[in-house]
């Protein structure tokens, strides 16, 4: 499942979806659920979430990158 959100007008949807618990009312929390999920977001995208939730994910993709090439830094 991929779910792509751009631009700060869905900074608010990206919020609802990743930080709080799986909701009918953002039916793509469901996400949260999901095994092989990844969410694709521009900075705008992000105002809305917590610190800690923006670092966390930053951190997720750094580890990639390094995995991916190695070890070597992205």
């Amino acid at each position: 499942m991929i779910i792509i959100v751009t631009g700060l007008n869905k900074s608010v949807a990206l919020n609802k979806v990743l930080e709080e618990g799986v909701n009918h009312m953002w039916t793509a929390s469901a996400i949260q659920l999901h095994q092989n999920a990844i969410v694709v977001c521009d900075e705008d995208a992000t105002a809305e979430l917590r610190v800690k939730t923006v670092k966390y994910f930053k951190g997720l993709e750094k580890s990639e990158l390094e995995f991916q090439h190695g070890g070597k830094g992205g």
